[in-house]
């Protein structure tokens, strides 16, 4: 897991080949207020969407966590708590891999916080549950853009 402003970026570019990529297409996005929908950089292994959503409150975030796909969660408007745990141990209450790469857990009984603001980014690799979106403070709304980049390219 990595943390931190999109402003550092460039400092992890050697953490995966197609990272420079990424985060060079994450600032082009960022840079032309690219609006809610699909967008794809790299057709398979560089895509994602731009989503206004609104925050959940603590109670019913939903722990999800990937095989193939790190996700790269950045903040453009707003903010957000994700909630963070390594996935041994816990138990998927519902597995829609291989069609969406995409599982989701029961609630763990413990769990870190990240807090996002706007122009932040949190990198989660396969093997790192997360609840995205959870409230904080008055933030109830946040524009923000999921990547996915494929682990193994």
């Amino acid at each position: 897991m990595i943390i931190d402003s999109l402003s550092k970026s460039d400092k992890y570019f050697f953490s995966h080949p197609k990272f420079k990529e990424a985060f060079q297409y994450i600032r082009q996005l960022q840079v032309s207020n690219a609006r809610p929908g699909s967008y794809v950089a790299d057709d398979g292994i560089i895509f994602g969407t731009i989503q206004d959503a609104h925050n959940v409150v603590p109670e019913q975030a939903k722990f999800e966590g990937h095989e193939k796909y790190i996700d790269i969660q950045v903040v453009l408007e707003g903010s957000m708590d994700i909630y963070v745990t390594a996935c041994d141990g816990l138990t998927v209450a519902e597995n829609l891999t291989p069609k969406r790469d995409l599982l989701f857990f029961h609630t763990p009984a413990e769990w870190n916080t990240l807090h996002l603001s706007a122009g932040d980014f949190a990198v989660l690799y396969p093997g790192e549950a997360h609840a995205p979106g959870v409230v904080h403070g008055n933030g109830t709304t946040v524009r923000k853009l999921v990547l996915k980049v494929l682990a193994q390219v």
